[in-house]
């Protein structure tokens, strides 16, 4: 039997084919290494920051001018990030490199339930955690809890406000704002006696709204909306001098008088 001779030569056209897949790995690599060279020396020239109300020019200079003039590729993000939700109005951020020299930092801001009148103003939310003011000032149209005869002038930003009368509101307006918005909008004030229950006052006009007892209080609400949604003037709560709704299946209103 004769032996075949393995032939390894390549043809001209795989020959050809080689030469022009080594060219562009090499060039490929070369323009890699320029495109990473490029990335590395371009220093942070420009922050962009969305999606906040809250924060005051002053207070974004302070958290961000040390890293202006660092290389984009060495910006620690994390470190950002941490530095805005440290912050207790800001629930979450995340931050990107812009390419060649600008960071995007996007925001999602806490919004308080209500503003809560303590000796000094300052808001808190839903579980009735207190929060700071907005730098710019009453920013947030909240209805304010009133009437806590100075019993938390020590507390501090940040902690569980340690009060059923709080606790009993705040959860009371977070009801209100979830299934009766325009009710929410509507009110300036909110309070609470054992002799009155729970009390509203509208925002325009000062008018008194009886809520009763936390059962009654949760059932009136929606008797008030339905009363106003089926007002023949589509009214709303300043068109009263007052309304009290602390009796079952009832509400006495009286009717502000036009001038």
């Amino acid at each position: 039997m004769s032996k075949r001779k393995l032939d390894t030569r390549l043809p001209v056209r795989s020959w050809i084919f080689s030469a022009v897949l080594i060219a562009v790995v090499g060039s490929l690599g070369l323009l890699s290494e320029s495109y990473g060279n490029y990335i590395n020396e371009h220093e942070l020239a420009r922050i962009n920051v969305y999606g906040h109300r809250i924060m005051s020019h002053d207070r974004l200079t302070d958290m961000l001018e040390k890293y202006y003039g660092q290389r984009l590729n060495e910006v620690d993000l994390s470190e950002i990030r941490d530095r805005f939700i440290e912050y207790p109005l800001v629930r979450s951020a995340k931050v990107t490199r812009n390419y060649p020299d600008e960071l995007d930092i996007y925001i999602r801001e806490l919004v308080p339930i209500a503003y809560i009148q303590m000796g000094r103003v300052l808001t808190v939310d839903t579980q009735g955690t207190l929060l700071p003011l907005p730098d710019n000032g009453m920013l947030y149209n909240l209805p304010i809890i009133t009437q806590l005869d100075g019993e938390f002038a020590a507390a501090k930003i940040g902690e569980r406000l340690e009060s059923d009368r709080v606790a009993m509101l705040v959860k009371y307006l977070g009801e209100i704002r979830e299934h009766h918005p325009g009710i929410y909008l509507d009110i300036s004030e909110v309070s609470f006696k054992p002799e009155q229950g729970i009390k509203l006052i509208s925002a325009v006009n000062s008018t008194p709204v009886l809520m009763g007892e936390w059962e009654n209080a949760r059932e009136a609400v929606h008797i008030l909306s339905a009363f106003l949604q089926g007002d023949k003037n589509d009214q709303v709560i300043d068109a009263y001098e007052y309304i009290d709704l602390r009796f079952a299946n009832q509400i006495i209103v009286k009717e502000r008088e036009l001038r």
